[in-house]
Formats: C-alpha cells, sequence, structure tokens
C-alpha cells in the first residue's frame, strides 16, 4: 500500500505524545538519580556510581531503542537507505550506552567495601539476558 493511501490520522499525535513522555521519562529520571540519590561520580564514589545505571538503561534500552524502532513510521518517505543508517546508529548509541551502564553498576558493587555480590537478583539476570539478547540482534 502506498503511503499517500495509508490512514495516518492521529500517527502524529500519538508519535508526539510518545516522544514527549519518553523524554519526560528520561528527564525525571536524571533528575530523580541527580538531585534525590546523591549525585552522579564515577570511579571515586561506588554509592553515586550507580546513579549512572538508571539513567544510561532509561535512556538507551528504552528511549533510543524505541526510537530507533519508530523511525521507520515517522520517516516513512525518506530513502531506505538513510532510515537504516539512522535505525544502525540508534541501535550503536544505544548499545555503548547499555555497557556503559553495566560497567557503573559492576563497579558499584565491586568497589564497595565489603564488595556486593553480583547477578543475585533475578532483575540482575533479566536484564543481563536482555542485554545479551540485544547485542545477538
Amino acid at each position: 500500500m502506498e503511503a499517500s493511501q495509508q490512514n495516518l490520522e492521529g500517527f502524529t499525535l500519538t508519535f508526539g505524545v510518545a516522544q514527549a513522555v519518553g523524554l519526560l521519562t528520561v528527564v525525571l529520571v536524571t533528575v530523580w538519580a541527580g538531585h534525590y540519590c546523591g549525585g552522579f561520580s564515577w570511579r571515586s564514589n561506588p554509592d553515586t556510581e550507580f546513579n549512572w545505571h538508571p539513567v544510561l538503561m532509561t535512556l538507551g534500552m528504552i528511549f533510543l531503542y524505541a526510537n530507533s524502532i519508530l523511525i521507520y513510521r515517522a520517516f516513512r518517505n525518506s530513502r531506505k537507505r538513510r532510515l537504516k543508517v539512522a535505525h544502525m546508529t540508534l541501535h550503536v548509541i544505544a548499545f555503548i550506552l547499555v555497557v556503559i551502564a553495566l560497567v557503573a553498576v559492576f563497579d558499584s558493587h565491586n568497589l564497595k567495601d565489603p564488595p556486593i555480590p553480583n547477578m543475585y537478583t533475578l532483575h540482575s539476570w533479566i536484564g543481563l539476558s536482555s542485554v545479551i539478547l540485544f547485542a545477538c540482534q
């Protein structure tokens, strides 16, 4: 079916609302981790290094990953090659952010005194499985 024949009624509004909710989610998680959980650091403070994990996971696995999927619908009249390159670029950026988020969470556990065991919750196993499957795809 041609793009001109498709019923796109409400698509722009729905897409805009989805983008606004996604951006709001990233902003709220960043404010929560930055203001209410003590801010951000790297290896100097394992407690606040952990705060990178929810921010980067939200940005990578929720916002960028969703946008890489939606790019084919949002720009349906663009050249397919450009869409594929944009799709791939968003996936690569999302994967890099997820890897940094995993480094932050493992560091925050390993650098604590005493260290916190890694991979002891269902959340950690499902999360790592999701990242591995994302990388395989």
